[in-house]
């Protein structure tokens, strides 16, 4: 029988040091293409349940963004409307908002992989009704918001387990290659999920993307299964604290560090003023470019080759000094980039714009949360996350505005004005925000 990751031999390690880890991350015989010029680049696929995370977010991400592209297509087919592409967005991120920090709490209190699986199978059956819909011609709007509700409450609980999850399978020395890497899982993810799903909705329509996207979280809820477990970090001999408790403890936190609470702040650019023209790219797709769903998945996937520039790029780059200006200045970009794409008429260009958005993004997002997760100990570290995580949940609020404006200035107009907004405000924390331009 084969043995399972978390059976293999852990490497020595001291009493203190022991106690202090919640998993063992002891890597299996090395790959020989670990040996052979990968060098520090690939450190944390010497982990083998790192190798198995990796692969889970990739088959997680890539269902994530067909479901994405799939229920905003549906949407504006159905309803021509911007304003509900707006508020489809909306109900993705209020979750967000209302369920994050249970997922903190979650990931400091429970086993992190079981939280996972938990999450994956929620995804997994949600695809599956969907398919079953489409199957009967029953399918409603009122099911599109249903089924992005129950998505987005399931990516609450998930993303600060997955990412705490992360120091309990590789040590802190590797954390920013394993950040890195995951990053990588994740927009390559972005760049097949979207192709796929427009390929998919324009040969075959809805149902056989909704059961791509099962089959993509249901492989993922599989891997999850065969991950070494991501015990609490809490001690149990240690008394238990309230939920109250626990949330006041990390947000004490985040008050008292001055560099984590700029980093929250900064991430609120992007997600209110940048992020929500993926609601819109339908619009840009038919109506600004004249092209269909091809055209979407086309967009959508461009955004993730600058994101696979970016990620390469990192990893090449290794560990590097003034992370702060380089976070600061990517959101600049990103806002700058924007602007431009907001004014662009020809498919190439805006093409060629949008994979420099994701460039930028995948800096930001990349930065942000390794300088999070390594900045706070183990035992505040999913709910420090959960915290960061709650400028997704006020991504409602941009997306409501900029889908109310976009109805009556028009997308291109808007979303040029947004990515300006955005570079200005990042500007001025660049300026006045000195915990930032520390950062290294």
């Amino acid at each position: 029988m084969i043995p399972r990751p978390d059976q293999t031999a852990p490497e020595p390690v001291s009493a203190p040091a022991a106690a202090a880890a919640p998993t063992s991350t002891a890597p299996v015989r090395p790959r020989w293409w670990l040996h052979r010029g990968a060098g520090r680049s690939l450190e944390a696929f010497r982990y083998a349940g790192y190798r198995l995370f990796w692969a889970s977010r990739m088959s997680s991400s890539a269902g994530y963004w067909m479901s994405s592209i799939t229920h905003s297509w549906l949407l504006y087919e159905l309803t021509g409307s911007i304003l509900l592409l707006g508020a489809l967005g909306a109900v993705r991120g209020v979750p967000r908002l209302l369920f994050s920090l249970v997922g903190g709490l979650l990931a400091d209190r429970a086993d992190r992989r079981r939280v996972l699986l938990a999450a994956e199978t929620t995804n997994t059956l949600t695809h599956a009704v969907m398919a079953l819909l489409v199957a009967l011609d029953a399918l409603a709007v009122w099911h599109l918001f249903v089924s992005v509700a129950v998505l987005g409450t399931s990516s609450s609980i998930r993303l600060p387990a997955r990412q705490a999850l992360l120091s309990n399978l590789v040590p802190l020395s590797s954390l920013l290659n394993a950040v890195t890497l995951s990053s990588a899982a994740m927009t390559s993810a972005r760049f097949i999920g979207p192709a796929i799903a427009g390929v998919l909705l324009a040969w075959r329509g809805p149902l056989v993307t909704y059961i791509a996207q099962a089959l993509s979280h249901a492989l993922a809820a599989l891997l999850t299964v065969w991950l070494p477990l991501g015990r609490s970090a809490v001690s149990k001999t240690q008394p238990r604290q309230s939920a109250s408790s626990s949330l006041r403890e990390g947000f004490a936190y985040v008050w008292r560090d001055p560099a984590i609470r700029a980093l929250l702040l900064l991430g609120l650019l992007p997600v209110t003023l940048a992020q929500p023209y993926r609601e819109l790219l339908p619009v840009f797709a038919r109506d600004v470019l004249a092209g269909g769903p091809a055209l979407l998945g086309t967009l959508t996937a461009a955004t993730a080759v600058g994101s696979i520039i970016a990620v390469l790029g990192l990893i090449v780059l290794g560990d590097f000094r003034a992370k702060g200006v380089v976070l600061v200045g990517s959101v600049i970009g990103y806002g700058l980039l924007l602007t431009a794409f907001g004014f662009a008429r020809w498919v190439p260009l805006s093409a060629l714009l949008l994979i420099g958005v994701g460039t930028a993004a995948a800096i930001q997002s990349t930065m942000t949360q390794t300088l999070v997760i390594t900045s706070t100990p183990d035992e505040l570290r999913g709910r420090v996350v959960s915290i960061r995580l709650l400028d997704q949940g006020l991504a409602p609020v941009g997306m409501l505005l900029i889908g109310a404006l976009a109805s009556y200035a028009g997308a291109p107009l808007t979303i040029g004005l947004s990515g300006a907004i955005c570079a200005i405000l990042a500007l001025v924390f660049l300026t006045r925000v000195p915990a930032l331009r520390r950062l290294t």
